[in-house]
């Protein structure tokens, strides 16, 4: 019965000789007060003359014309044709700086924050359109992930998608294609993406479980920004079309 009393004295003197030291933590008040930002507020010329300079660089920059598109380009669901151009452009930049070959790739509606507008592309429209830091990734998929992601795309309404299609049907997609082939459960495919989702954002946690991961070393804006550019140098206008890579059932 001895080493059983000590057993709970220990706990107990721990629990004394804690309370006996002092505490790491110290309680502190601070006040404060807000401040109401209105028309009231008067402006700091100095601060105004000293931003000039830069405020004059920045609208230079972003008026820049880079293309030209003769209609609106919208994002939307299921599919959309700014979506549509938007896959496009990771597939393509995803495979030129990874140096990978690239099986399909996608962008999610929700980072795209505007539509295109018709008329002269700006570099402050594509800011616009994508304000983010987002990188552009490969990840190696197996054929069963694959098939998780294309469910997910399909409960989600219509993921903008390119080198890929599938039907939305009962909230889950089927005849999923992988360029011109349908989708093999034994097969791994690499798909380009944002760092963004690839790091599980929008609730695609299963994505962090990729085979394997490249990063291509590319902003999706800043990709975007020099694909306008080449279609311009080009002699090309910036256009899309709907043609069925997302269909409801």
């Amino acid at each position: 019965m001895k080493f059983v009393r000590k057993i709970y004295i220990l706990p107990l003197i721990w629990l004394v000789y804690s309370c006996a030291q002092p505490s790491l933590y110290k309680s502190v008040t601070k006040s404060g007060s807000n401040q109401i930002i209105n028309n009231e507020i008067k402006e700091d010329s100095a601060m105004v003359a000293h931003l000039q300079p830069y405020q004059k660089q920045v609208h230079e920059i972003m008026n820049e014309v880079i293309g030209f598109t003769e209609e609106e380009l919208k994002k939307g669901f299921p599919e959309s044709k700014l979506g549509n151009l938007l896959a496009d452009i990771i597939y393509v930049k995803a495979g030129q700086y990874s140096k990978t070959k690239i099986d399909f790739s996608l962008i999610n509606t929700g980072g795209i924050r505007v539509n295109l507008a018709k008329g002269n592309i700006t570099v402050g429209a594509i800011f616009e359109i994508m304000p983010f830091e987002n990188q552009i990734v490969v990840l190696t998929l197996d054929g069963s992930q694959v098939h998780e992601l294309f469910d997910y795309m399909a409960k989600r309404g219509g993921i903008p998608v390119s080198h890929a299609r599938y039907t939305i049907y009962n909230s889950g997609a089927e005849d999923i294609f992988i360029g011109e082939n349908p989708l093999d459960i034994t097969k791994n495919y690499n798909l380009a993406i944002s760092d963004y989702l690839a790091d599980g954002g929008d609730d695609l946690l299963f994505l962090k479980n990729a085979k394997s991961r490249i990063d291509a070393g590319v902003k999706v804006r800043d990709a975007m920004l020099e694909f306008v550019r080449e279609q311009t140098a080009e002699g090309k206008k910036i256009s899309a079309v709907l043609e069925g890579r997302v269909k409801m059932k």
